[in-house]
């Protein structure tokens, strides 16, 4: 039992370790500091996102978020513009296959998201584009 419990403990801890480590070269490598996002901010954004979409008169827009990370944001949006077709850009793999797996567990339809290099990216067909 106690090597059971010490396998299972170093594979927690390695896979810790791999996940902070890997965002952190992720963002070294980017120059892009990865920044929580918090409750009040997100609805902030979320709130000036249905203005856009009012003033602009979208109903069915391509909305991209830059740096989705952990796809809290494009989550969101989604839930507020179910119209919207959302397509986050992350590089690190760690946050990107999260939210990979929560948008296909969770049913979010009209979210996906790339791993691509946000600055080699051509973002000209966006209606929206949101960054964090």
């Amino acid at each position: 039992m106690e090597t059971l419990l010490t396998v299972i403990f170093g594979i927690i801890v390695f896979g810790a370790s791999f996940c902070l480590l890997s965002m952190e070269y992720y963002a070294r490598k980017s120059k892009v500091v990865a920044a929580p996002s918090v409750p009040w901010m997100r609805k902030a954004v979320i709130q000036r996102l249905g203005k856009e979409m009012a003033e602009k008169g979208l109903t069915n827009p391509l909305i991209l978020e830059l740096g989705s990370g952990w796809g809290t944001l494009a989550f969101a949006a989604s839930k507020v513009c179910p119209g919207a077709r959302i397509v986050g850009y992350e590089i690190s793999p760690v946050p990107l296959a999260y939210s990979r797996i929560k948008a296909k567990l969770c049913g979010y339809k009209n979210v996906k998201f790339l791993n691509a290099d946000l600055f080699k990216e051509d973002f000209s067909q966006a209606d929206i584009v949101l960054t964090y």
